[in-house]
């Protein structure tokens, strides 16, 4: 099972401070507990830190305590390729990492570099192995070659590695951070990126960041959902299609 956006608020906190997956995800536990694996994208530093970085936006962690709810709702695997991850800097992002570590959580979408966060990621089970490229559009926390971050989508190396995925995996799955926020249809160019990266061996690519449940086709074979919607944002907007996502 793949999740959209999950992210700390000042409601959640506590709850999440309190390791309290039940509380946090309610009836959804016992879906996970189906599942083989469970994939989340974590749109926050799990971090103590205070030395936000410099951004428009809103900086977003949540306390340590998180990685256990999440450990203990099921989940099993965290994207990390988002627009906040690296709210808090290195001291963020490293504490981030070294959480999901205690608590035996995998991760990607994340590296020491650009070239570091490239590592495709692989998930083998009764003999059939599938790969995630986990990336996300150029905004604040992307890896550059000599800091690390996010791994970044681009227009050109993300096809070639897509490519290296497919050579290795029986199916590949592209986890796609980007798109205008609280649009259910892609632009013109999100669909153009997303079509090639079907050509290119994607068997799924999966919209995530708009926060809203988008539109979906089918192409050549492929599937490509422009829009996962929010798997945990609560408090943020109150609105009706904020509080929607879709477990895929």
């Amino acid at each position: 099972m793949i999740c959209g956006d999950i992210s700390v608020t000042d409601q959640s906190r506590p709850i999440f401070a309190a390791k309290d997956a039940r509380g946090a995800f309610g009836d959804v536990v016992d879906l996970f507990a189906k599942a083989d694996r469970v994939v989340v994208n974590l749109e926050c530093a799990l971090t103590d830190s205070e030395n936000r970085i410099n951004k428009l936006g809103p900086n977003l962690k949540g306390p340590k305590g998180t990685a256990d709810a999440l450990k203990a709702a099921g989940v099993t695997d965290c994207a990390l390729s988002n627009n906040h991850i690296f709210d808090f800097g290195k001291e963020g992002m490293l504490d981030t990492v070294r959480e999901l570590d205690r608590c035996g959580l995998g991760y990607t979408g994340w590296g020491e570099n650009y070239e570091d966060s490239r590592k495709n990621y692989f998930i083998e089970h009764d003999g059939v192995k599938v790969g995630i490229v986990n990336v996300c559009e150029h905004e604040y926390t992307y890896a550059t070659d000599n800091r690390m971050g996010a791994r970044p989508f681009d227009e050109f190396e993300t096809m070639h590695d897509i490519r290296m995925a497919k050579a290795e995996a029986d199916y590949v799955i592209v986890i796609y951070h980007g798109g205008k926020e609280l649009c259910r249809y892609p632009s013109p160019r999100l669909r153009k990126a997303c079509r090639e990266m079907v050509r290119c061996g994607a068997d799924v690519v999966l919209c995530q960041h708009s926060h809203i449940i988008g539109s979906h086709e089918t192409f050549e074979g492929g599937k490509i959902l422009y829009g996962q919607g929010n798997f945990h944002f609560s408090g943020f907007y109150e609105t009706t299609t904020w509080n929607e996502g879709l477990i895929v």
